[in-house]
């Protein structure tokens, strides 16, 4: 045993720690001797330790190590966890969850940084010298890699670490997901895998005519047995809503005792209690509790914390909670399958069993109980299939159900402009074929297009696009060699216009089909995209029918220059090295390598999205009043932050800047959730600082002094404890 591991081993038995099963299998496969790992496997079955095994090993090799970790609130936990963990040690921990424009010298002295992937990616950015001592980086739920909002960054992220740190130790960390294997030889990990959970859990599948009386029933139920319970719902206010007709019921099983700590627990919190909704301060009083973003941070700690204690039996969530807070409960219920962005979508299979493995306390239960309720036979036959796998036991004339769990796909896609312009940045200029062929060639999203058979010819194109590009990015080899030799289909052009291109397309086996790729907008101002009469034009995964790609291959030959425009807008490709030129962002040098602009390098430490980027250029000249540069706030913060806040959040930035109003008196004002104005309040300084460094550089004296006078208000009036908590 080398010294690193005898001090590793020594920092756990301080703490009162013993490797179990799942750390020692870490530690066999050589995580205390720097070998990367991924470890896959249940919630609540330690993962997070082997995490800190991990960043002890790097601080005794007189290195550093970051944990990067999805949440605010995950990256406090778990901060607080190892500082006092390894207090007596002297270990330095530093948590960092935001100043995106700001260098993070100030962490310099950290021996582990607990940080979100985004803080992470900025400081990658910002090229923080200190990064060069860093020994181990650690990826907790990795698999939100392919999140369609954050997963493309964190792939660039990681991307650049392992280019930029040849030599450290990359350990990440994952619930059970399907295929594992495909990432972790991107990341050059061992895969430790283990599907061992400390409590057994039973799951069930309910169909149920009354579902609000069968999810009152299971609550009451587990409460009736000194159970706790998580209810999952859709959104906000079915969370509320179902927190409301549970605690009549639940407040009827609590003792005297219980009913005096409630009471002891909200009174001696005034200062929290005070900032609390008063509905929510009422259901804690009968020992149920909602849990949202809509809720300020110190609200939903309040809530968790009391709901480890065992003082809240019960608490109806969105899926916020699900998203690696450590809060096991003997029953899990998920009141929908519904996805909360959209209705009519379900929810994926790795979200469902992310959710339903939150049931089950170790040391307190002998199994957990997760229970999905559908809401009829059909929606129960698809649950029952997307999210298990049925075995037959053909001896007994039996069959059980195994949890089945979505592979892990890259979302490079849906933010590669950003990512190219992240990755010019990094390599100091490139040419864009070595962009394409080299670096963007060890992304995980070719890395999984070479190994999924299903996928399309091109994973992706960063110079111009044309029409067969656009194509090929849709529809499978075979697919396009047929088309290009002519054996797919007979194709006629019908139809040609600025907006559109269309045609007949007959297939060699017989039959006909009406074809068109179109930009032209709809009532609901959506462009028409692509059309096919065999009603299914392009699948799930992005892949073209058959008869689009031979329209399209054809009219790329006969039409090109109406091809090569009308078709990958239809589409909704768009070259990612064309937009960052239009916007200013990048230029080519004489010897033809892109370079970032005097912009582009402001653009890139300012971590802002392209699209935001792209409406701040737009509209910045137009801005001509207080109010117009409200309203563009508002439209910027909902644009980064990815909630629909409607006018409220120009009115909410308003008050914030121009009055030293509390949030919870602005969130009553406006009817609006005061989690959400806290929201905005966070990212105010960050926002208005964006925009005036592009002002500044877009020579935009009269904005720039504007949001300068905005500033100075907006720090004036907001006592500093009101603004970031723990920022660094």
């Amino acid at each position: 045993m080398t010294l690193a591991q005898e001090s590793v081993m020594a920092w756990l038995r301080d703490a009162g720690l013993e490797p179990r099963k799942l750390q020692q299998k870490a530690i066999d496969a050589g995580l205390l001797e720097g070998t990367n790992l991924m470890i896959c496997s249940p919630t609540g079955s330690g993962k997070t330790l082997i995490g800190e095994m991990a960043a002890l090993r790097a601080v005794s090799n007189g290195q550093k190590a970051v944990f990067m970790v999805p949440l605010r609130s995950l990256a406090l936990q778990v901060g607080k966890t190892i500082k006092e963990r390894y207090a007596s040690r002297g270990l330095n921990v530093e948590i960092s969850t935001s100043d995106f424009e700001t260098s993070g010298s100030t962490l310099e002295s950290c021996d582990v940084l607990v940080a979100t992937y985004e803080r992470t990616d900025s400081l990658l950015r910002h090229k923080a010298a200190w990064l060069s001592d860093l020994g181990t980086v650690i990826v907790d739920e990795i698999q939100n890699i392919s999140d369609s909002m954050r997963g493309g960054r964190l792939e660039g992220t990681l991307m650049r670490l392992r280019k930029a740190f040849a030599d450290i130790q990359f350990v990440v960390l994952s619930a059970t997901v399907g295929q594992p294997n495909i990432l972790a030889d991107w990341l050059d990990c061992k895969l430790v895998q283990s599907n061992h959970r400390p409590v057994p859990l039973v799951t069930r599948v309910l169909k149920a005519s009354e579902p609000e009386k069968t999810v009152q029933d299971l609550v009451m139920s587990s409460i009736q047995k000194s159970g706790q319970v998580v209810v999952f719902n859709r959104t906000r206010r079915e969370a509320v809503a179902a927190a409301q007709r549970l605690a009549p019921h639940v407040v009827r099983q609590l003792r005297h005792v219980e009913k005096e700590s409630l009471v002891n627990e909200v009174d001696s919190l005034e200062n929290w209690s005070a900032s609390l909704p008063r509905d929510l301060v009422s259901l804690i009083h009968k020992g149920v509790a909602y849990h949202h973003a809509g809720l300020d941070f110190e609200s939903r700690h309040l809530v968790e914390r009391l709901f480890k204690r065992g003082v809240l039996k019960a608490i109806s969530a969105t899926t916020t909670l699900a998203s690696g807070m450590n809060l096991p409960a003997r029953t899990v219920v998920l009141s929908s399958i519904a996805s909360p962005a959209d209705y009519k979508e379900i929810l994926s299979a790795n979200e469902i069993h992310q959710m339903l493995g939150r049931a089950g306390r170790p040391g307190y239960d002998k199994e957990g109980f997760g229970i999905i309720i559908t809401r009829s036979e059909g929606e129960r036959q698809t649950a029952l299939d997307g999210y298990f796998h049925r075995i037959e036991d053909p001896e007994n004339d039996e069959h059980e159900r195994m949890p089945k769990f979505n592979p892990v796909r890259s979302s490079l896609s849906t933010n590669l402009a950003e990512q190219v312009l992240v990755a010019i940045d990094f390599l100091g200029g490139v040419a864009v074929s070595d962009l394409e062929n080299t670096f963007f060639a060890q992304s995980y999203l070719v890395h999984n297009h070479v190994r999924n058979p299903k996928s399309p010819v091109r994973p992706l194109v960063l110079s111009e696009l044309t029409a067969q590009a656009a194509i090929e990015k849709h529809a499978m080899s075979e697919t396009v060699h047929a088309a290009m030799q002519g054996v797919l289909a007979s194709t006629e052009i019908r139809e040609e216009s600025e907006q559109t291109l269309g045609g007949l397309v007959q297939p060699r086996s017989g039959g006909g089909y009406t074809c068109r790729f179109s930009i032209r907008p709809q009532k609901s101002g959506v462009m028409e995209g692509p059309m096919c009469s065999c009603g299914r034009p392009i699948s799930d995964d992005g892949i073209l029918c058959p008869h689009l790609v031979a329209l399209g291959i054809t009219a790329s030959k006969l039409a090109q220059s109406k091809a090569d425009f009308i078709i990958p807008l239809a589409l909704g490709e768009m070259s990612p090295v064309a937009t960052l030129s239009k916007l200013g962002l990048i230029e080519a040098g004489s010897d033809n390598r892109l370079k970032l602009t005097a912009l582009g390098s402001v653009v890139c430490k300012l971590y802002l999205r392209i699209p935001t980027v792209r409406e701040l250029l737009a509209l910045l000249p137009m801005v001509e009043t207080s109010q117009e540069m409200l309203d563009l706030l508002g439209h910027i913060i909902m644009l980064e932050s990815g909630r629909n806040l409607g006018e409220s959040a120009s009115r909410v930035a308003a008050e914030l800047i121009l009055t030293s109003d509390t949030c919870e008196t602005i969130s009553a004002r406006n009817d609006i959730d005061v989690g959400d104005v806290r929201l905005v309040l966070e990212m105010l300084d960050w926002v208005l600082i964006s925009i005036s460094s592009i002002a500044e550089i877009s020579n935009l004296k009269t904005v720039g002094n504007g949001i300068h006078r905005m500033l100075n208000e907006l720090h004036s009036n907001r006592y500093e404890g009101e603004r970031n908590v723990n920022k660094q």
